[in-house]
């Protein structure tokens, strides 16, 4: 034991030390470990693969919050990394067209088919391409894709072509294209769509219809064949069949369910179904709020109902109008007979810009539909000789003066010194005046000698009725009507007497004698429409006359109570409207006079005297001083010589604190009735 010394470390303090240096050394390769690993990590975070991809990342999520610009930055950077990604050049696509720089995405599309074929972006080539690049770039590309596609591709590149050819009016190359592209893929959709297109556009709706037809027998939900469908039966004038059509096409979500509504609301206007155009107007409101073309739809829509308030507040809502826009819903205007409102429009939402002679043309239009002919024919006489001519032969048709308005056209046609934009109008409106003289005399006599009498033809009448080989109790009507209008009111009533012998329940005959014997003599009227009506004859325009009679013998309550059964069983029929107003008037019943009024504004919005009376009917009821105002205005606009009509107008305007103008109003009165005799 000698030979242990007592400092040397024993054997267990040896394996304890080294125990403890290996526990030192995994705890230093782990340290070494764990370094070395976030080492790579963060090398791997500035790696360009990872740029890339949170380049892509923060793309996506841009583009989904709606940030576009900063979603094309960010797209942009990731192309210039990658710029064949596909995923990248799609999304840039979408941004550009989120922010409506079409043109560029479209420009982008060609460069990327030229270098890149592909069948999807050939698709949105197809959709955007045309009209947008030039017919020569489009041809070409479409031609190199053609090189590349399948057989059961190539119909988009026809496609293409045949829409190029399309816009160029060139109708037989296109028909012949898209003709080869259903032949290359009979299943494709757009070919026939497109097809049919082209048939409407070239007024082919039998060949359209058939196509469309074809289109659904392979696929019975495709909504764009329905409406292509409605659209060719309305060409055909089935309005009717067209509407059912569109309502199917209609249950679509987008753009052509949009389309698709549009046209099953107006359809239902064609059809005069206005409470169901209003509610396909207040499904398009819902889906599409504020779409200019569905307000285009109403302003229509408050034509047919003779709403002018809600007219005018539509018209309030736009906020620029472009000519054409303008002056279609001015011819709306006049072809539904709210010529007034033409002028209105005119007078104070004519947008800037608008030609002076488009509004010398509608002014005119507006006077002739009011029948202010003698305005009408100043305003002529300071347009130039040409137009002077034409004008005077709308004024002619507008009277009834067919054989003057023939002259008058044909004149224009023969002098090679008008110009060709007044002889293309002289040569239309020849063609409608030779129908109608065609029309004449193909007519039987009666209608005939209706056609004279309205001509002012009197004595024309008497001639043909002089050689007529077979008489009728209506043809020798027309002889008392000649008569009148030629002043013999004694051999009027003799040939009146007889007519009533021969055909004592002759409607038309009784309305005669009652307008010219009965409210002479109202007790004797009386008891001889009694007894017709007994008899049989009945409708609104012989019960209307019972009530005048009734009224001229001083009976106003059977008088009152006659007018009130006409408007409930024949809604529509103005003059017993009218009378009841006046009754109101007379009566002093104001309340019951605007009641009435408006009943006679609704049925005929042009009618100066309707408009006149609500308006002083409003003013003694003392409601409503701006609507009267302007229903005067209207009133005098249509009738501007009438002093009635502007002493009403003077009263609205002092009745809304306008004094200084109603006192000028009044002295153009007092001018006016100096003038007379």
């Amino acid at each position: 034991m000698d030979w242990m010394h007592e400092d040397e470390p024993s054997l267990g303090d040896r394996v304890m030390e080294a125990e403890e240096r290996r526990h030192r050394y995994w705890g230093l390769l782990l340290v070494l470990l764990l370094l070395a690993g976030g080492g790579a990590a963060a090398l791997l975070q500035f790696s360009p693969e990872r740029r890339y991809e949170r380049l892509i990342t923060s793309a996506w999520m841009q583009a989904q919050a709606g940030s576009w610009q900063e979603a094309e930055v960010s797209i942009r950077k990731a192309l210039e990394q990658r710029p064949d990604d596909k995923r990248m050049l799609n999304l840039l696509l979408d941004t550009l067209l989120a922010q409506r720089k079409v043109d560029e995405a479209v420009a982008r599309l060609d460069q990327e088919l030229r270098s890149h074929p592909d069948v999807d972006n050939l698709h949105r080539y197809l959709e955007l391409a045309p009209g947008r690049i030039p017919s020569v770039q489009v041809e070409q590309t479409a031609r190199i894709m053609r090189g590349s596609l399948t057989v059961g591709q190539r119909w988009m590149a026809d496609v293409l072509l045949a829409r190029e050819a399309f816009l160029d009016s060139h109708w037989s190359e296109a028909e012949r294209l898209l003709l080869q592209a259903i032949d290359d893929n009979p299943k494709a959709r757009q070919p026939r769509v497109d097809l049919g297109q082209l048939y409407l556009a070239t007024n082919r709706p039998g060949d359209a219809m058939e196509v469309f037809h074809s289109r659904l027998n392979i696929d019975p939900t495709d909504w764009e064949a329905y409406l292509g469908i409605g659209l060719a039966q309305r060409q055909q004038g089935h309005t009717e069949e067209a509407l059912n059509a569109f309502v199917t096409a209609g249950s679509s979500v987008g753009p052509g369910g949009q389309v698709a509504l549009l046209n099953a609301a107006s359809a239902s206007m064609d059809l005069r179904n206005l409470i169901e155009a209003r509610r396909f107007l207040q499904i398009l409101d819902d889906r599409y709020p504020g779409d200019p073309e569905v307000r285009h739809l109403k302003f229509r829509q408050a034509l047919l109902e003779h709403d002018e308030a809600e007219f005018f507040r539509q018209i309030d809502a736009v906020q620029t109008w472009t000519p054409q826009t303008f002056i279609e819903v001015v011819d709306w205007c006049l072809m539904l007979q709210h010529a007034s409102w033409a002028m209105t429009l005119m007078e104070r939402y004519a947008p800037p810009g608008l030609p002076e002679q488009t509004q010398t043309t509608i002014h005119f239009r507006a006077l002739v539909a009011m029948n202010r002919f003698k305005q009408a024919q100043a305003l002529a006489q300071t347009q130039s000789p040409p137009l002077r001519r034409f004008m005077e032969g709308e004024i002619a048709v507008a009277r009834g003066q067919w054989d003057r308005a023939e002259q008058i056209y044909e004149g224009l046609l023969d002098d090679p010194s008008i110009p060709p934009e007044v002889s293309g109008l002289a040569d239309l409106r020849l063609d409608g005046v030779r129908s109608v003289l065609h029309l004449s005399t193909r007519l039987n006599t009666r209608d005939q000698m209706q056609m004279q009498l309205a001509q002012g033809k009197g004595a024309t009448v008497l001639q043909q009725l002089a050689k007529a080989q077979v008489h009728t109790p209506q043809t020798d009507l027309m002889g008392v009507l000649a008569l009148l209008q030629m002043g013999d009111r004694d051999r009027a009533l003799k040939a009146l007497d007889a007519v009533l012998e021969k055909a004592p329940t002759l409607e038309d005959a009784l309305i005669v004698w009652g307008e010219e014997v009965g409210v002479n003599h109202p007790t004797q009227g009386i008891a001889r429409l009694r007894k017709a009506l007994k008899q049989g004859v009945d409708g609104p325009r012989i019960r209307t006359l019972l009530g005048k009679l009734f009224y001229r013998a001083e009976d106003r309550r059977d008088a009152v109570e006659a007018w009130q059964e006409v408007l409930k069983r024949w809604p529509e029929h103005l003059p017993a409207a009218i009378l009841l107003g006046q009754a109101a008037i007379l009566d002093d019943r104001w309340s019951d006079s605007v009641r009435w009024w408006e009943i006679a504004v609704s049925l005929a919005p042009d009618n100066a005297t309707a408009l006149n009376n609500l308006a002083f009917a409003l003013l003694k009821a003392g409601q409503q001083g701006e609507r009267a105002l302007r229903l005067a205005e209207r009133a005098t606009m249509i009738d501007p010589e009438r002093a009635a009509y502007l002493d009403t107008l003077a009263s609205a305007l002092e009745r809304s604190g306008q004094g200084e103008q109603a006192a000028q109003v009044r002295t153009h009165i007092t001018q006016l009735r100096m003038k007379k005799p």
